[in-house]
């Protein structure tokens, strides 16, 4: 599977107004980078006040290319992919005005926000990259798109680490729709295979602000995005949500405890 790790610098914060003045993909198959677009931009105006963040200027950009002029091999370069980025909703918001105005040809629809699922994965304070980068010992962002993409690469694999995901795409369709709870394709078969089956599985799982537990868990009842059981070590009925289970793995551990005759499950029925 190809994943597309994209960054871009704009000149202002606007989508309507503002304009793209650089872009970095790096198009990722197996871990070795295949192809890639990395480019400053002519965005047909000056970048004003934003040279204070990303250090480009007026005089560097002179003479780059136009973004029409690097639509084909963004294309090129995105199709087929999941795309990945860091904040990457506000990426996505510039494509699609370029888009609008005639710029490009398409622009993703969804991507994989490593913002997001470094929020759910790891323990962190503070979700901007640099602060990741600095926490994880990751290489440094400098608010240019390829030293970006490169600090978003590495984080990303730090969150692969932690949510074992079968495939990237498990992510990308487990991500937060509307701050309502999901559970991931991957996870929610693995449950169903071992409550169907009458083994345990071994789940890792935090509350947010807190470590991560694992625990072997005997799967009750599975109502998507939460599942219900009885945890071994802790010793408890626990509803899980799926938003909270980092990994789970499968065991030929048998059960510990079924559910006690004329139980029913505390989980709603709903996404919640």
């Amino acid at each position: 599977m190809a994943l597309a790790f994209l960054d871009l610098e704009m000149t202002g914060c606007d989508p309507a107004n503002d304009r793209i003045c650089e872009v970095a993909i790096h198009r990722v198959v197996g871990g070795e980078v295949v192809d890639r677009v990395v480019s400053l931009i002519d965005p047909g105006v000056s970048v004003g006040a934003s040279v204070e963040v990303h250090g480009i200027t007026d005089a560097m950009l002179a003479g780059a290319p136009l973004l029409e002029a690097l639509s084909a091999r963004i294309g090129e370069v995105l199709e087929g992919a999941v795309v990945i980025g860091h904040a990457i909703a506000f990426d996505l918001a510039f494509l699609r005005a370029a888009v609008a105005r005639g710029e490009l040809a398409w622009a993703p629809e969804v991507a994989i926000d490593t913002r997001g699922l470094a929020q759910r994965a790891l323990r962190v304070g503070s979700a901007s990259l640099a602060a990741l980068a600095q926490d994880l010992a990751l290489p440094r962002p400098t608010h240019r798109a390829e030293p970006d993409v490169l600090a978003t690469r590495a984080l990303f694999d730090a969150i692969c680490e932690v949510l074992r995901p079968e495939t990237a795409r498990h992510l990308l369709l487990a991500q937060d729709v509307g701050g309502r709870a999901t559970l991931r394709g991957d996870v929610e078969a693995t449950l169903r295979d071992a409550h169907a089956q009458g083994r345990a599985v071994r789940v890792c799982y935090r509350v947010p602000g807190r470590r991560a537990i694992e625990d072997l868990f005997d799967v009750w009842a599975l109502e998507p995005p939460r599942v219900e059981g009885w945890l071994h070590d802790k010793q408890v009925q626990r509803a899980l949500r799926g938003d909270r289970l980092l990994w789970v793995e499968a065991t030929d551990e048998p059960v510990a405890r079924t559910a006690p005759a004329g139980w029913t499950p505390t989980i709603p029925r709903r996404d919640v």
